[in-house]
């Protein structure tokens, strides 16, 4: 990016934070000149325009270029952050190498460049920035630059930079031999690696489209194909937790109490042990002598007798199998106080006996021959 110049534009590709897919909602710029405070873009308060497939560009004003370092930051909601960082140079000034130099190509002739170059780079915009003259050089005459023209040993130690500058980052700057050359891999010879890595590419791909759901659970450790559920058990176990769990010091000084009593216990003396078992005894007595003695004599209540009656009346199978104290004496008293309805004397029919007292129910029926003989009985106790 040129500094201080108006018409440039940066753009940054933006991404959506919940599923990384290309994110074309609304995006804004934040820019840092040279680590210094951040801002709110000046051009629309940072609005990006997006151009496509999530990728987002801003114009920023020729003020926001002048720094030397510029960090242009992307943000939108619902999407993941970037930050583009620029450096900027110089303008490169727009200089006619004919005209600086003399009217015609042969000002060269004399060796020497016919203009006052500092007074040059003081008038040309921003020249001295870089302490560089960037020209472009159309034609050199022949034999114009010559070893001659040059200092003693500068080619040498041209190549000696150049060198060490080489390897450094790894090159050779030694000659190939021909049995180097010969080594060199054919056309065809590459075409036959690059198909079989082509093909090896093309089986991972395939082998992770082919991920099974169990496969991508244990890469990851998970151990069930249900996730809430796993959840749920964490939560259960966090759940129960206390809220504001005790820190170290709460801790040391719980067990300091702790220890403290176990100490005061181990150095009890033999009175205080005395006391301590004078206080207790006493309690004992006055619970003892508070009991009532063996034989005497004790008043229920009417509820109680009730309670008891009721007990001994309900009980199951108290006279025979199926019939209680309770519903016997309702049919004895039925039978020997209860009003009877029946046949006449010498003649078959049906007896009925109803309950004494409030005679609204039949206890017994029976039915009887002319002799009174009872051949089927039915009862009511409720």
């Amino acid at each position: 990016m040129i500094k201080n110049t108006a018409g440039q534009k940066v753009g940054a590709q933006m991404v959506s934070a919940t599923d990384g897919s290309a994110f074309s909602g609304s995006v804004t710029v934040s820019v840092t000149g040279d680590a210094g405070t951040q801002a709110t873009g000046s051009v629309g308060s940072g609005a990006c325009t997006h151009e496509g497939n999530g990728y987002h560009t801003y114009a920023p004003a020729q003020a926001e270029t002048n720094y030397d370092l510029i960090a242009f930051t992307f943000a939108g909601t619902g999407a993941v952050p970037q930050t583009v960082q620029v450096y900027t140079r110089a303008i490169a000034p727009d200089v006619n190498l004919l005209q600086w130099l003399g009217s015609t190509p042969d000002a060269l002739s004399s060796g020497k460049l016919p203009a006052d170059v500092k007074l040059w780079l003081t008038v040309a915009p921003l020249a001295l920035s870089s302490q560089l003259v960037r020209v472009s050089v159309g034609a050199i005459d022949d034999a114009l630059l010559t070893a001659a023209k040059f200092a003693s040993g500068a080619f040498d130690a041209v190549w000696s930079v150049a060198t060490r500058t080489l390897t450094a980052f790894g090159f050779s700057t030694g000659l190939a031999t021909q049995a180097s050359v010969d080594d060199l891999p054919t056309n065809a010879e590459l075409a036959t690696a690059l198909g079989t890595a082509d093909d090896a590419v093309l089986a991972a791909i395939a082998a992770l489209n082919n991920l099974s759901q169990a496969n991508i659970r244990s890469a990851v450790g998970l151990g069930s194909a249900n996730l809430d559920t796993q959840l749920a058990a964490i939560d259960t176990k966090t759940t129960n937790l206390p809220s504001d769990p005790a820190d170290q010091s709460l801790i040391i000084a719980a067990t300091t109490a702790l220890a403290s009593a176990i100490a005061a216990l181990n150095n009890l003396s033999a009175a205080q042990v005395r006391t301590e078992l004078s206080t207790e005894l006493a309690r004992i007595d006055v619970a003892v002598s508070t009991r009532a003695a063996t034989g005497a004599a004790m008043t229920l209540t009417a509820g109680e007798r009730n309670a008891i009656a009721d007990a001994k009346f309900d009980r199951a199978d108290a006279i025979e199998t199926g019939v209680t104290e309770r519903q016997a004496t309702r049919l004895i008293l039925a039978a020997n106080a209860g009003p009877l309805d029946g046949p006449d004397a010498g003649a078959a029919g049906t007896v009925e006996i109803e309950n004494a007292g409030p005679q609204d129910k039949t206890r017994i029926t029976a039915t009887v021959d002319e002799h009174g003989r009872r051949t089927a009985v039915t009862y009511d106790t409720t």
